[in-house]
């Protein structure tokens, strides 16, 4: 599966637009793209529990995904596009999103839709502690990812940049 920006330079001109000096500063393009293909992995777990959801989508966003035909129909996807859309800064909090629209390409097993578009509100945070640069499981290397490639290990607790979709819309 393929996930790109919807327009070469995206994230530069994102910086650019946007006053990102509140924002966590460890937030990469790479990062980003690395959390949604690994959230778009676990939307299309073909497990009823959701439990791979879980790590990526509030409960919120789980209830959105429980309403989508297509993740439980077998659909997969095979193209992602991303547009980021602003920046979120709540103020009686220390939550910062990152409003992204997600058009995804399908695969499906059935004669239905074959793209479908969503808005995600991203939480992204900054997280206390060592940030580490390989598994403290396995010694594998890891950059911006929420699990290790390798064995599995929940990564995010580490330290660095944590991500989790706290909204989801479907349209």
């Amino acid at each position: 599966m393929d996930i790109v920006f919807a327009t070469p330079g995206e994230w530069d001109q994102f910086v650019q637009n946007y006053d990102m000096k509140n924002f966590p500063s460890g937030i990469s393009s790479d990062g980003i793209i690395n959390f949604i293909k690994a959230a778009m992995m676990a939307q299309f777990d073909p497990r009823d529990d959701y439990s791979s959801s879980k790590s990526y989508f509030g409960p919120k966003s789980i209830d959105e995904i429980k309403m989508c035909p297509y993740t439980s129909l077998g659909s997969q996807p095979r193209e992602v596009s991303i547009k980021l859309i602003g920046l979120i800064k709540q103020p009686e909090t220390a939550i910062h999103l990152l409003r992204v629209h997600v058009h995804i390409e399908l695969a499906v097993p059935y004669d239905g839709q074959e793209s479908v578009g969503q808005f995600w509100d991203i939480e992204v945070n900054e997280v206390a502690g060592d940030v580490k640069s390989v598994c403290p499981n396995c010694g594998a290397p890891y950059t911006n990812q929420a699990f290790c490639s390798f064995c599995g290990t929940e990564l995010r607790a580490m330290g660095g940049i944590s991500m989790m979709v706290d909204k989801l819309q479907l349209y």
